[in-house]
């Protein structure tokens, strides 16, 4: 497996959409424990299960992502005005598991029934781009920011990508 120049690689995935089983948050870990900072060792961090989001989960992402673009806007190639105009449905299809896109898929960091950060992978689906995949739309709100969630949510991606058949590298965006 070879990645381009300043890209992340990674194998394939099977997305686990609308399973709702809260995955490790960080690799050794319970799945709701708390996990070590990346900014210092021994820190303890809030605990957070990290999962697929399906389309039950649609209003929270939507009002997360306005969030995020709201608070980012140069971090999207999405904009708040144009996104706010989307009915929760679009996030409902968005998140809804697609055997015509069966690398795309969106994770949640969750505390209790708190989303706190979301990131996602969309894959390349032309004949020559179809072992590549983008990792998309990554926010964590700032009240958490700091404590790893971040981290625990690229990681847990990485793992749902390199478990499957298909994909050759991850581009970070």
């Amino acid at each position: 497996m070879s990645a381009a120049p300043g890209r992340s690689q990674a194998s394939s995935h099977r997305s686990p959409q609308g399973e709702g089983t809260p995955v490790s948050a960080a690799p050794g870990r319970s799945q709701a424990s708390s996990h070590r900072s990346p900014q210092g060792e021994g820190t303890p961090v809030i605990p957070v299960a990290i999962r697929a989001l399906g389309p039950q989960d649609a209003a929270g992402y939507h009002a997360l992502r306005l969030r995020a673009l709201r608070e980012h806007p140069e971090a999207f190639t999405s904009s708040f005005e144009e996104e706010s105009v989307k009915p929760v449905c679009w996030a409902e299809q968005r998140l809804s598991a697609s055997a015509e896109r069966p690398h795309d898929f969106f994770l949640g960091a969750f505390q209790g029934d708190d989303l706190l950060g979301m990131l996602g992978l969309q894959g390349r689906y032309r004949p020559k781009e179809r072992h590549n995949a983008s990792v998309v739309g990554m926010y964590v709100v700032p009240e958490f920011a700091g404590q790893g969630i971040g981290l625990a949510l690229l990681r847990e991606l990485i793992r749902l990508a390199s478990a499957g058949a298909g994909l050759e590298q991850l581009d970070l965006t």
